[in-house]
């Protein structure tokens, strides 16, 4: 476990991106922070941009897969978790 300020509401987004870039391409990260910034780099690794957005709610859990950091951040939602789900899965 480390504790990265990139994940912190004031963090870096772009610095949170460097660092994970230098990650091996398989390595899996599980990163916890706050929000809006977790809803916020979701939507962005998506490339949503405006209406089209996904909100992960407070205590949610969301997988992506991003296929690249340069130019800019890419990839996809695998899946995303609710609060009312997990409370159910228990």
């Amino acid at each position: 476990m480390e504790i990265w300020d990139e994940l912190k509401p004031e963090g870096s987004k772009q610095e949170l991106y460097r660092r994970l870039s230098k990650m091996k391409p398989e390595s899996s990260v599980l990163c916890v922070g706050h929000e809006p910034y977790l809803t916020q780099m979701i939507n962005e690794v998506m490339g949503h941009q405006g209406a089209s957005r996904i909100v992960l709610r407070k205590s949610g859990v969301a997988r992506l897969s991003i296929r690249a950091f340069t130019p800019k951040v890419e990839g996809e939602l695998r899946w995303l978790l609710t609060p009312r789900l997990l409370k159910r899965m228990s």
